[in-house]
Protein backbone atom coordinates (compact mmCIF):
# COMPACT_ATOMS: atom_id res chain seq x y z
CA UNK A 1 0.00 0.00 0.00
CA UNK A 2 1.32 3.60 -0.98
CA UNK A 3 2.38 6.29 2.01
CA UNK A 4 1.11 9.04 0.44
CA UNK A 5 2.80 12.36 2.08
CA UNK A 6 0.21 15.42 1.73
CA UNK A 7 1.77 18.85 2.47
CA UNK A 8 -1.19 21.61 3.27
CA UNK A 9 -2.94 18.30 4.55
CA UNK A 10 -6.16 20.52 6.70
CA UNK A 11 -6.34 23.05 4.13
CA UNK A 12 -9.65 22.47 1.28
CA UNK A 13 -7.82 20.94 -1.28
CA UNK A 14 -5.68 18.45 1.15
CA UNK A 15 -8.67 17.69 2.85
CA UNK A 16 -11.07 16.76 -0.52
CA UNK A 17 -7.54 15.12 -1.87
CA UNK A 18 -7.29 13.47 0.91
CA UNK A 19 -10.87 11.40 1.64
CA UNK A 20 -10.50 10.55 -2.21
CA UNK A 21 -7.13 8.63 -1.25
CA UNK A 22 -8.35 7.06 1.62
CA UNK A 23 -11.37 5.77 0.42
CA UNK A 24 -8.95 4.17 -2.21
CA UNK A 25 -7.29 2.40 0.34
CA UNK A 26 -4.07 4.46 0.36
CA UNK A 27 -1.66 5.43 3.68
CA UNK A 28 -2.17 9.05 3.38
CA UNK A 29 -0.27 11.25 6.52
CA UNK A 30 0.07 15.16 6.30
CA UNK A 31 2.49 18.26 7.28
CA UNK A 32 0.05 21.15 8.00
CA UNK A 33 -0.71 24.08 10.04
CA UNK A 34 -3.46 23.50 12.69
CA UNK A 35 -6.78 24.10 11.44
CA UNK A 36 -9.32 25.15 14.01
CA UNK A 37 -12.28 26.23 11.89
CA UNK A 38 -15.18 24.26 12.54
CA UNK A 39 -17.12 25.30 9.69
CA UNK A 40 -13.83 24.44 7.16
CA UNK A 41 -13.90 20.84 5.17
CA UNK A 42 -11.50 19.29 7.32
CA UNK A 43 -13.26 19.54 10.53
CA UNK A 44 -16.62 18.72 9.28
CA UNK A 45 -15.27 15.60 7.49
CA UNK A 46 -13.04 14.64 10.28
CA UNK A 47 -9.81 14.20 8.54
CA UNK A 48 -7.81 13.45 11.09
CA UNK A 49 -9.92 10.55 12.03
CA UNK A 50 -8.49 8.55 8.45
CA UNK A 51 -5.21 10.61 8.09
CA UNK A 52 -2.17 11.24 10.20
CA UNK A 53 -1.34 14.78 10.65
CA UNK A 54 1.58 15.90 11.35
CA UNK A 55 1.22 20.08 12.67
CA UNK A 56 4.63 21.80 11.11
CA UNK A 57 5.66 24.89 9.22
CA UNK A 58 7.32 23.64 6.18
CA UNK A 59 9.71 26.54 6.85
CA UNK A 60 10.62 24.30 10.09
CA UNK A 61 12.91 21.91 8.12
CA UNK A 62 14.84 19.94 11.21
CA UNK A 63 11.62 19.09 12.70
CA UNK A 64 9.98 18.18 8.58
CA UNK A 65 12.87 16.42 8.34
CA UNK A 66 11.93 14.26 11.12
CA UNK A 67 8.28 13.91 9.81
CA UNK A 68 9.79 12.31 6.36
CA UNK A 69 12.10 10.03 8.41
CA UNK A 70 9.22 8.24 9.86
CA UNK A 71 7.27 8.01 6.94
CA UNK A 72 9.42 7.63 3.89
CA UNK A 73 7.23 8.51 1.60
CA UNK A 74 6.32 7.09 -1.85
CA UNK A 75 4.48 10.02 -2.99
CA UNK A 76 4.59 14.12 -1.99
CA UNK A 77 2.12 16.17 -2.93
CA UNK A 78 2.65 19.89 -2.01
CA UNK A 79 0.07 21.40 -1.71
CA UNK A 80 1.45 23.76 1.12
CA UNK A 81 1.32 27.54 0.56
CA UNK A 82 0.67 31.36 1.62
CA UNK A 83 -2.42 31.09 -0.95
CA UNK A 84 -3.81 34.42 -0.89
CA UNK A 85 -2.94 37.00 -3.72
CA UNK A 86 -4.33 39.79 -1.37
CA UNK A 87 -2.70 38.39 1.47
CA UNK A 88 0.54 38.60 0.00
CA UNK A 89 0.85 41.86 -1.06
CA UNK A 90 0.65 42.87 2.51
CA UNK A 91 3.43 40.02 3.25
CA UNK A 92 5.89 39.66 0.43
CA UNK A 93 8.19 38.11 2.50
CA UNK A 94 6.22 35.61 4.80
CA UNK A 95 4.65 34.61 1.40
CA UNK A 96 8.16 34.17 -0.61
CA UNK A 97 9.85 32.87 2.19
CA UNK A 98 6.94 29.99 2.42
CA UNK A 99 6.30 29.18 -1.35
CA UNK A 100 9.93 29.28 -2.52
CA UNK A 101 11.80 28.00 0.74
CA UNK A 102 8.90 25.60 1.65
CA UNK A 103 9.28 24.40 -1.69
CA UNK A 104 12.89 23.71 -1.22
CA UNK A 105 12.40 22.00 1.89
CA UNK A 106 10.11 19.40 0.79
CA UNK A 107 11.74 18.25 -2.55
CA UNK A 108 15.19 18.38 -1.11
CA UNK A 109 13.35 15.79 1.72
CA UNK A 110 11.26 13.97 -0.79
CA UNK A 111 14.85 13.54 -2.33
CA UNK A 112 17.08 12.33 0.92
CA UNK A 113 13.98 10.16 2.46
CA UNK A 114 11.30 9.34 0.16
CA UNK A 115 11.22 8.06 -3.10
CA UNK A 116 11.57 11.34 -4.60
CA UNK A 117 8.13 11.20 -6.48
CA UNK A 118 6.76 14.84 -6.32
CA UNK A 119 3.36 16.23 -7.49
CA UNK A 120 4.29 20.15 -6.76
CA UNK A 121 0.63 22.24 -7.02
CA UNK A 122 1.34 25.81 -8.43
CA UNK A 123 -1.49 28.39 -9.84
CA UNK A 124 -2.70 29.42 -12.80
CA UNK A 125 -1.02 32.67 -11.89
CA UNK A 126 2.74 32.06 -12.89
CA UNK A 127 2.37 33.03 -16.30
CA UNK A 128 2.93 36.32 -17.53
CA UNK A 129 -0.19 37.78 -17.54
CA UNK A 130 -0.25 41.22 -20.46
CA UNK A 131 -4.45 41.09 -19.84
CA UNK A 132 -5.04 40.00 -23.23
CA UNK A 133 -7.62 37.30 -22.72
CA UNK A 134 -5.16 34.66 -24.39
CA UNK A 135 -5.67 30.96 -22.85
CA UNK A 136 -2.05 30.43 -21.59
CA UNK A 137 -0.13 27.34 -22.88
CA UNK A 138 2.34 25.36 -20.32
CA UNK A 139 5.22 26.59 -22.76
CA UNK A 140 4.54 30.32 -22.07
CA UNK A 141 6.25 32.73 -20.12
CA UNK A 142 6.12 32.42 -16.18
CA UNK A 143 6.26 35.38 -14.13
CA UNK A 144 3.73 36.42 -12.23
CA UNK A 145 2.66 39.80 -11.20
CA UNK A 146 2.37 39.86 -7.81
CA UNK A 147 4.32 37.96 -4.79
CA UNK A 148 2.00 35.29 -4.58
CA UNK A 149 2.22 34.74 -8.31
CA UNK A 150 5.74 35.25 -8.70
CA UNK A 151 6.76 33.26 -5.27
CA UNK A 152 4.62 30.25 -7.20
CA UNK A 153 6.15 30.65 -10.68
CA UNK A 154 9.02 30.28 -8.30
CA UNK A 155 8.33 27.01 -6.66
CA UNK A 156 7.10 25.86 -10.37
CA UNK A 157 10.49 26.40 -12.01
CA UNK A 158 12.65 25.30 -9.63
CA UNK A 159 10.59 22.21 -10.07
CA UNK A 160 11.50 22.13 -13.68
CA UNK A 161 15.13 22.55 -12.95
CA UNK A 162 15.15 19.95 -10.79
CA UNK A 163 13.75 16.96 -13.49
CA UNK A 164 16.42 18.28 -15.83
CA UNK A 165 18.83 17.47 -13.22
CA UNK A 166 17.82 14.26 -12.43
CA UNK A 167 18.34 13.43 -16.04
CA UNK A 168 21.83 13.69 -15.12
CA UNK A 169 21.39 11.40 -12.07
CA UNK A 170 21.99 14.62 -9.73
CA UNK A 171 19.26 13.93 -7.91
CA UNK A 172 16.58 11.53 -7.91
CA UNK A 173 13.61 13.66 -7.95
CA UNK A 174 10.44 13.34 -10.47
CA UNK A 175 8.49 15.99 -10.28
CA UNK A 176 4.96 16.78 -11.70
CA UNK A 177 3.93 20.20 -11.50
CA UNK A 178 0.01 21.13 -11.92
CA UNK A 179 -1.08 24.73 -12.60
CA UNK A 180 -4.87 24.97 -11.66
CA UNK A 181 -7.86 27.18 -12.33
CA UNK A 182 -9.53 28.77 -9.78
CA UNK A 183 -10.93 26.31 -8.13
CA UNK A 184 -14.37 26.18 -6.05
CA UNK A 185 -16.32 23.35 -3.81
CA UNK A 186 -17.72 23.32 -0.39
CA UNK A 187 -15.76 23.98 2.75
CA UNK A 188 -13.25 26.57 1.73
CA UNK A 189 -12.98 29.21 4.71
CA UNK A 190 -10.19 31.10 3.44
CA UNK A 191 -10.33 34.84 3.94
CA UNK A 192 -10.36 37.33 0.89
CA UNK A 193 -11.30 34.64 -1.53
CA UNK A 194 -14.96 35.00 -3.40
CA UNK A 195 -16.64 31.63 -2.78
CA UNK A 196 -16.04 31.69 1.36
CA UNK A 197 -16.53 35.39 1.36
CA UNK A 198 -20.26 35.06 -0.17
CA UNK A 199 -21.22 31.95 2.31
CA UNK A 200 -19.89 34.32 4.94
CA UNK A 201 -22.13 37.06 3.97
CA UNK A 202 -24.86 34.39 3.71
CA UNK A 203 -24.01 33.02 7.47
CA UNK A 204 -23.83 36.74 8.95
CA UNK A 205 -26.58 38.10 6.43
CA UNK A 206 -24.34 41.21 6.04
CA UNK A 207 -23.61 43.41 2.44
CA UNK A 208 -20.27 41.50 0.51
CA UNK A 209 -17.84 44.00 -0.15
CA UNK A 210 -16.52 43.05 -4.00
CA UNK A 211 -13.41 44.75 -5.58
CA UNK A 212 -12.98 43.67 -9.08
CA UNK A 213 -16.41 42.39 -10.11
CA UNK A 214 -15.51 42.36 -14.13
CA UNK A 215 -12.33 40.06 -13.56
CA UNK A 216 -12.51 36.44 -15.55
CA UNK A 217 -11.32 33.44 -14.16
CA UNK A 218 -11.07 29.52 -15.58
CA UNK A 219 -13.88 28.30 -12.48
CA UNK A 220 -13.74 24.64 -11.48
CA UNK A 221 -14.67 22.46 -8.67
CA UNK A 222 -12.14 21.15 -7.08
CA UNK A 223 -12.75 17.52 -7.93
CA UNK A 224 -10.88 18.22 -11.27
CA UNK A 225 -7.21 18.61 -9.43
CA UNK A 226 -7.90 15.83 -7.25
CA UNK A 227 -8.67 13.19 -9.15
CA UNK A 228 -6.25 14.25 -11.71
CA UNK A 229 -4.02 13.49 -8.72
CA UNK A 230 -5.10 10.29 -7.84
CA UNK A 231 -4.92 9.36 -11.51
CA UNK A 232 -1.31 10.11 -11.17
CA UNK A 233 -0.64 8.12 -8.08
CA UNK A 234 -2.59 5.26 -9.08
CA UNK A 235 -0.27 4.90 -12.53
CA UNK A 236 3.37 5.23 -12.81
CA UNK A 237 3.84 6.70 -16.15
CA UNK A 238 6.56 8.82 -17.01
CA UNK A 239 4.76 11.06 -19.16
CA UNK A 240 3.28 12.38 -15.90
CA UNK A 241 6.63 14.22 -14.83
CA UNK A 242 5.82 16.96 -16.85
CA UNK A 243 3.68 20.40 -16.55
CA UNK A 244 0.22 20.63 -17.21
CA UNK A 245 -2.64 23.23 -17.06
CA UNK A 246 -5.43 22.07 -15.14
CA UNK A 247 -8.96 23.85 -15.72
CA UNK A 248 -12.55 23.84 -16.89
CA UNK A 249 -13.33 22.89 -20.60
CA UNK A 250 -13.27 25.80 -22.73
CA UNK A 251 -15.13 28.46 -20.35
CA UNK A 252 -14.13 31.28 -17.64
CA UNK A 253 -16.86 34.11 -15.96
CA UNK A 254 -16.36 37.60 -14.40
CA UNK A 255 -16.79 37.93 -10.60
CA UNK A 256 -20.21 39.70 -11.28
CA UNK A 257 -21.62 36.70 -12.99
CA UNK A 258 -21.02 33.87 -10.16
CA UNK A 259 -22.32 36.09 -7.61
CA UNK A 260 -25.50 36.35 -9.43
CA UNK A 261 -25.79 32.38 -10.32
CA UNK A 262 -24.97 31.89 -6.67
CA UNK A 263 -28.09 34.24 -6.00
CA UNK A 264 -30.37 32.56 -8.33
CA UNK A 265 -29.33 29.51 -6.44
CA UNK A 266 -30.44 31.01 -2.67
CA UNK A 267 -33.17 33.18 -3.89
CA UNK A 268 -34.88 32.72 -0.74
CA UNK A 269 -31.89 33.80 0.99
CA UNK A 270 -29.55 35.99 -1.50
CA UNK A 271 -26.60 37.89 -0.27
CA UNK A 272 -26.42 41.83 -0.59
CA UNK A 273 -23.46 43.33 -2.96
CA UNK A 274 -21.83 46.16 -3.08
CA UNK A 275 -18.64 46.30 -5.31
CA UNK A 276 -16.46 48.74 -4.82
CA UNK A 277 -12.87 49.11 -5.26
CA UNK A 278 -11.26 49.39 -1.38
CA UNK A 279 -8.23 48.76 -2.42
CA UNK A 280 -5.69 50.13 -5.11
CA UNK A 281 -3.95 46.48 -5.89
CA UNK A 282 -2.88 45.56 -9.51
CA UNK A 283 -4.87 42.33 -10.43
CA UNK A 284 -5.02 40.18 -13.88
CA UNK A 285 -8.53 41.18 -15.28
CA UNK A 286 -8.48 38.29 -17.50
CA UNK A 287 -6.89 34.25 -16.83
CA UNK A 288 -7.82 31.58 -19.27
CA UNK A 289 -6.07 28.31 -19.57
CA UNK A 290 -5.64 25.67 -22.66
CA UNK A 291 -5.71 22.43 -20.87
CA UNK A 292 -5.78 20.16 -24.12
CA UNK A 293 -2.16 19.15 -23.01
CA UNK A 294 -3.74 17.74 -19.58
CA UNK A 295 -6.81 16.06 -21.81
CA UNK A 296 -4.51 14.14 -23.47
CA UNK A 297 -2.98 12.18 -20.59
CA UNK A 298 -6.21 12.34 -18.31
CA UNK A 299 -9.48 11.74 -17.53
CA UNK A 300 -11.33 14.82 -17.02
CA UNK A 301 -14.65 14.23 -14.01
CA UNK A 302 -18.14 15.08 -15.61
CA UNK A 303 -18.60 18.50 -15.01
CA UNK A 304 -19.76 22.06 -16.00
CA UNK A 305 -19.88 24.87 -14.63
CA UNK A 306 -23.47 25.17 -13.90
CA UNK A 307 -22.92 21.83 -11.76
CA UNK A 308 -20.14 22.60 -10.25
CA UNK A 309 -22.04 25.86 -8.41
CA UNK A 310 -24.68 23.60 -7.43
CA UNK A 311 -22.75 21.12 -5.60
CA UNK A 312 -20.73 23.87 -3.98
CA UNK A 313 -24.02 25.66 -2.85
CA UNK A 314 -25.12 22.22 -2.08
CA UNK A 315 -22.42 21.47 0.10
CA UNK A 316 -21.99 24.55 1.99
CA UNK A 317 -26.11 24.72 3.09
CA UNK A 318 -25.68 21.37 4.14
CA UNK A 319 -22.66 21.87 6.30
CA UNK A 320 -24.11 24.67 8.22
CA UNK A 321 -26.97 22.00 10.01
CA UNK A 322 -24.29 19.14 9.77
CA UNK A 323 -21.46 18.22 11.66
CA UNK A 324 -20.45 15.22 9.83
CA UNK A 325 -20.07 15.80 6.23
CA UNK A 326 -18.05 12.87 5.72
CA UNK A 327 -20.95 10.99 3.53
CA UNK A 328 -22.21 13.64 1.61
CA UNK A 329 -18.83 14.80 0.56
CA UNK A 330 -17.90 11.14 -0.32
CA UNK A 331 -20.95 11.30 -2.37
CA UNK A 332 -20.26 14.14 -4.19
CA UNK A 333 -16.84 13.01 -5.20
CA UNK A 334 -18.16 9.65 -6.81
CA UNK A 335 -20.78 11.57 -8.70
CA UNK A 336 -18.25 13.35 -10.55
CA UNK A 337 -16.17 10.81 -11.41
Amino acid sequence: MKKILITGLTGFVGSWLSLLLFSNNYRVYGVSLKNTNSLHIYNKVKISKYCKSYICDIKNYNKLYNIFDKIKPDIVIHLAAQPIVFESYYKPFETFYTNIMGTLNVLELSNKLGSGRVINFTSDKVYQNKNNNTAFKENNILKGNDPYSLSKSCSDMIGQCLNINNKHKINKLKISTIRCGNIIGGGDWSKNRLIPDYYLSYLNRNTLLIRQPLNTRPWQHVINPIYIIYQMIKKNNSKFIDEFNIGPKNYSYNVRYVLNALNKLNKNNIVRIKYKNLYNLKESQFLRLNNSKSKKLFKYPKSNFKKDLLKTNEWYLNSFNNNNMTDFTLKQIYEYI
